[in-house]
């Protein structure tokens, strides 16, 4: 709900605004109709993903987790947004190696994309980042820039790479007896 609320202030401010919310299936796409009202949202059938949706879209606002791995891969400036139960939060921060819920931030190790988090994640906190981020070139392209370099970090030849692992390692093993 909170994200269709961001929709709602955005289209203030952005009174062309479309939005595309990627389903991966029939009851996703139909529980998710039932908040959309006369929002400018399309609900898109994405049963593959939704890489092509992402590719399309000028901006995104993406839920913590591997779909803003994801969204960096389609070279999509994004910005984060998560929350969970105030117990598993807690938990989660006692328990956290890293100071970013974002994929891309942490392979950055670096505060690459603006993440909204438990009490920021409010509408009124979303609409005005999304709204930056559609406005400043400069912001979108400093994610670019990042995406290309992880793209190019994440292409390595993982077959060459085996075989070059599997050589070393029975050689290894071969000449040490």
């Amino acid at each position: 709900p909170i994200f269709f609320e961001t929709v709602a202030m955005l289209r203030q401010h952005h009174p062309k605004l479309q939005v595309l919310v990627p389903c991966l299936h029939e009851r996703m796409k139909t529980y998710l109709s039932s908040f959309v009202g006369d929002l400018p949202i399309t609900l898109v059938d994405a049963p593959q993903g939704a890489s092509e949706v992402l590719t399309a879209s000028d901006v995104a606002l993406v839920v913590s987790g591997t779909a803003t791995l994801e969204t960096a891969l389609c070279h999509t400036p994004m910005i984060i947004a998560y929350q969970m139960h105030p117990i598993s939060w807690w938990l989660m921060t006692k328990m956290a190696t890293t100071i970013w819920a974002g994929l891309p931030n942490i392979l950055a190790n670096a505060s690459i994309v603006p993440e909204y988090l438990q009490s920021d994640m409010t509408a009124e906190v979303l609409a005005p980042a999304l709204s930056n981020l559609l406005k400043n070139a400069q912001a979108k392209q400093a994610q670019l820039t990042w995406f290309d370099q992880l793209h190019r970090q994440l292409q390595s030849n993982t077959a060459e790479t085996a075989v070059t692992t599997l050589l070393h390692w029975w050689q290894d093993d071969v000449f040490s007896r």
